[in-house]
């Protein structure tokens, strides 16, 4: 009996410890949170795919430090930067200067124009230690260590300063503490410079324990180390406390090997691992919220590095190039789970769980939990038969126990505390208590991981998708179908072009790819009703309004119908002037009845389809949907959604289906499957500012300092323009104004203006202004450019006066060689004809230079005619005191004989 009672009660607590286990691991799914968001960039050219460090200026540019060079990344443009040697680090000062550490010590990248840049070296290897491996700049100077040492640098003086530990050592970390510089040594564990020496750490609690690494998050005093035993440590104040893990992810940290530390926000932090690409962690709970690798959408699990931006995004370098993680953008991906194929169609929250279809049929998102088996040792008593027997006479113990209850004290006997003695009147077989133990493998959870699980009964093309209480129903080209507790139930099998369910009638409607309308009684087992006989008409949309009729939008025809029960009760139809067959949608407003296709958005008035607007973008959605992207952003056709709810689908203007759960939109991008929380506000705005990138004439970049001054022959001119967006999803347009041209209003909107280009510009004053504008409608001005475009030289006013100059000095010449008598007549004559001619040039010259406007025949002819005016007067002038004749004609001037003999 006793046996049997130890079993039950055994038996009863296995029980309720495995109902507690159920209970308590049982989630639904949308308790997971999907992936962060995540983008790729893949750097354009030739470069080695090796990368060490990564910062960014205050202009939002990235440069990466790679093993021959430096990349440089503006969001559109990659451009590279050869060095003579390797560059491991890189660091940055308040103005902006970066400096670089690597094989050959330290250097400078310096600006040479506006977006052009040189590497200078600034120190030898043979003065400071080669191979510098990381770096910071403080208060003037550049700390830089290798393995062996800290090297010291001023940027001021170019004095360099070796300082190495005294107990000896790797180093393996320099880091800013309090403001004071510290270094992480192998032996010592935390030293701090001062003067020429290393002194050990002014923190009581970080003496004498080796690290690995250490962060710290921006300015403030939130640090994370990870020591050489790959344990994790917060410093708080004067304390050092442990991170607390889980046994499992403890594990798998220290399987996968931590690389690097890198903060993203005070309760997020990510750690780059060798081998199990990258872990997202809250230091403060030590809860594991992440992991980033090649089944979750990391193209490469070996990570060179990893780096935080200033919008708090995680760039990641790996062998394909460089993917960033944004975990403060509020979208969520869902395409980084195995199992999903074909093309995305459809999506669908059913009772707490993802559906999603595409071309090849319908999968749901399900727990996939990883168990291991883990040996213990379970310890019980037995009694074994002695020499003689005892009678089960029960005793009361002379001196009972008390006991606190336990959770399952109400399976325990009030007998416990009484126990067996012998009863020396019966000559029985005495029982012996005996405690074993034995080993045995039990199933412990390693791990819950998520896949895609097709839906085996569905195999075809899912476009319609309807969540109706308990019921998920499912139009697809392989039919109807019904979804209870995951399993579907074909209810019809010709291809479904339309699917609604109508909760009124309870009852779903379909048009199928046959061109006929159907319609299913879904109380209890669906059935069909034929209410429509041999109709057929090719449907594209079906809908319900306010008085409960049903809608079929057809190509050139809307019919409706009521129903009584299960019989039509009325019907109607209204024709549409549809030269161009587009597939037409609808959906009711109060009591209007609105729709919309290619051509245009349109309104139901008095039995008639009147045009309202041209027609603007829009894509149908779960449930029969249809979204509107309009000037003030996404909403819903017919549905009086605010204005703001859904302002974070603003950076979205080509997704190809929207599903509305709840305080969440799910959405399909790009193939990519993204859950949105609709709240107020714009969450992704660029924080960086609008920048002239480059400025370029005659193929070569312009070095401006102050108002830039070109030549009118050299005055094709391109701008290039760069508002930094590294997310790959804020739409940016730009516009500009050049003050200083006949016409100088603001241009459109256009995402092509971030390059402009003058080929050619008049003489003149110019200003130009450049905006650009993001998807949130939040506008940003570049600096205004003044620059001068001056005519070629023999068009200025100096060059004029020294024409007028040489001129004068002709004519003086003219007079003077002709008192030299009738021998030097035809010099003096030929000299005033070159004169005459040189100044009619002269004036023709300068007007067509000042009246320019467009040239033209007439216009040309009309500049001639008036300088044949002009000059008349100075004709008669050369005649008169010249020629000294009146009569005399230009032709007779080298006539001198002829001339002579009339005197």
């Amino acid at each position: 009996m006793l046996v049997s009672r130890v079993m039950i009660s055994t038996l009863a607590t296995r029980a309720i410890l495995s109902l507690s286990f159920f209970l308590l691991t049982l989630s639904p799914l949308l308790a997971q949170e999907g992936g962060y968001f995540l983008s790729h960039h893949q750097p354009v050219g030739n470069y080695d795919e090796v990368t060490f460090d990564m910062l960014q200026d205050q202009n939002g540019v990235i440069y990466i430090a790679n093993r021959t060079g430096i990349l440089i990344f503006d969001g559109k443009r990659w451009d590279f930067l050869k060095t003579p040697t390797a560059v491991f680090a890189l660091t940055i000062d308040e103005q902006g200067n970066v400096y670089t550490a690597g094989r050959n010590g330290f250097g400078k990248l310096e600006k040479t124009g506006f977006f052009n840049l040189r590497y200078k070296t600034l120190s030898d290897s043979a003065l400071v230690g080669s191979d510098i491996f990381s770096v910071i700049n403080h208060q003037g100077n550049l700390y830089g260590i290798n393995d062996e040492a800290l090297f010291q640098y001023s940027i001021e003086t170019g004095k360099s300063l070796e300082i190495k530990s005294k107990r000896g050592g790797f180093m393996t970390e320099v880091v800013l503490l309090e403001n004071k510089v510290h270094v992480a040594n192998s032996v010592s564990g935390l030293l701090y410079a001062e003067g020429e020496a290393l002194h050990p750490t002014f923190k009581k609690s970080l003496e004498n324990i080796s690290v690995s690494s250490i962060s710290q998050y921006e300015d403030e005093p939130l640090y994370l180390l990870e020591k050489e035993d790959g344990t994790l440590w917060r410093i708080e104040k004067e304390t050092l406390k442990k991170v607390p893990l889980k046994p499992e992810d403890a594990g798998y940290l220290t399987r996968s090997r931590i690389q690097q530390i890198e903060w993203i926000k005070p309760e997020l932090v990510a750690l780059s691992t060798l081998t199990g690409g990258i872990v997202f962690l809250n230091p403060l709970t030590g809860k594991l919220k992440q992991i980033l690798d090649t089944d979750s959408g990391l193209p490469d699990d070996e990570v060179y590095l990893i780096s935080t931006d200033r919008e708090k995004s995680l760039w990641i370098s790996h062998r394909k190039g460089f993917a960033r993680v944004s975990p403060s953008i509020p979208f969520r991906n869902f395409n980084g789970y195995d199992g999903l194929e074909g093309e995305l169609l459809s999506t669908v929250v059913h009772q707490g769980q993802l559906y999603v279809g595409t071309t090849t049929g319908l999968y749901l998102l399900k727990e996939d939990k990883q168990y291991t088996d883990e040996l213990y040792e379970e310890t019980r008593e037995i009694l074994e038969e002695g020499a003689e027997k005892i009678a089960e006479e029960k005793v009361p113990d002379p001196e009972p126990k008390k006991r606190r209850k336990g959770l399952f004290s109400f399976l325990k006997r009030k007998e416990k505390n009484q126990k067996l003695i012998p009863d020396s009147a019966n000559n029985q077989p005495t029982y012996v208590k005996k405690v074993i133990t034995e080993q045995r493998v039990r199933k412990k959870l390693h791990s819950i991981q998520y896949r895609y699980e097709r839906v085996a009964e569905i195999t075809a093309r899912v476009t319609d998708l309807v969540s109706n209480q308990n019921q998920l129903l499912v139009g697809s080209l392989s039919g109807f179908f019904e979804v209870i507790d995951n399993k579907a139930t074909q209810i019809a099998n010709e291809p479904v072009r339309s699917l609604y369910f109508s909760s009124h009638y309870n009852k779903a409607f379909l048009s199928t790819a046959n061109n006929e309308i159907k319609v299913f009684d879904m109380g209890g087992v669906p059935r069909e009703l034929y209410l429509f006989g041999d109709l057929s008409s090719y449907t594209t949309h079906i809908f319900e309004d306010e008085t409960h009729r049903i809608w079929f939008c057809g190509t050139n025809k809307m019919i409706w119908i009521t129903l009584s029960n299960s019989d039509l009760d009325d019907t109607g139809e209204v024709s549409f002037d549809n030269p161009y067959f587009y597939e037409t949608y609808g959906a009711a407003s109060g009591e209007k009845i609105l729709f919309i296709n290619a051509g245009g958005k349109y309104k139901l008035q008095e039995d008639k389809i009147v045009k309202i607007s041209e027609s603007v973008k829009y894509v149908k959605g779960a449930g029969n949907d249809i979204w509107l992207l309009e000037p003030e952003g996404w909403s819903r056709l017919g549905i009086a959604d605010s204005g703001d709810k859904f302002s974070m689908l603003s950076v979205f203007e080509n997704p190809t289906y929207l599903s509305l759960e709840k305080e969440n939109v799910w959405l399909i991008n790009n193939q990519t499957l993204l859950k949105a929380k609709s709240e107020s506000g714009s969450p992704i705005s660029s924080t960086y500012n609008l920048l002239l990138r480059s400025m370029v004439t005659d193929s070569s970049n312009v070095n401006a300092s102050g108002k830039l001054i070109l030549d009118q022959d050299k005055s094709a001119l391109k701008f290039e323009f760069i508002k930094p967006d590294y997310s790959g999803i804020i739409d940016i347009q730009y516009q500009y104004q050049l003050a200083g041209l006949a016409s100088s209003d603001w241009t459109d909107w256009s995402t092509d203006y971030s390059t402009i280009a003058f080929p050619y510009l008049p003489e003149g004053d110019y200003e130009l202004k450049v905006r650009a504008r993001d998807s949130f409608g939040v506008i940003s001005d570049a600096q205004v450019i003044d620059f001068k475009v001056v005519p070629p030289y023999w068009k200025r006013p100096w060059f004029y006066a020294l024409e007028f100059t040489a001129l004068g000095l002709l004519l003086v010449m003219s007079l003077r060689i002709k008192r030299l008598g009738d021998r030097y007549l035809w010099i003096s004559r030929l000299l005033a004809l070159m004169t005459l001619i040189i100044i009619i040039e002269f004036i023709q010259t300068i007007a067509e230079n000042e009246f320019q406007t467009k040239s033209s025949a007439i216009f040309d002819f009309t500049v001639q005619v008036l300088v044949a005016i002009t000059v008349l007067p100075l004709e008669g002038f050369l005649r008169k005191y010249i020629f000294k004749d009146k009569n005399v004609k230009l032709k007779d001037i080298f006539r001198n004989k002829e001339i002579n003999e009339s005197k």
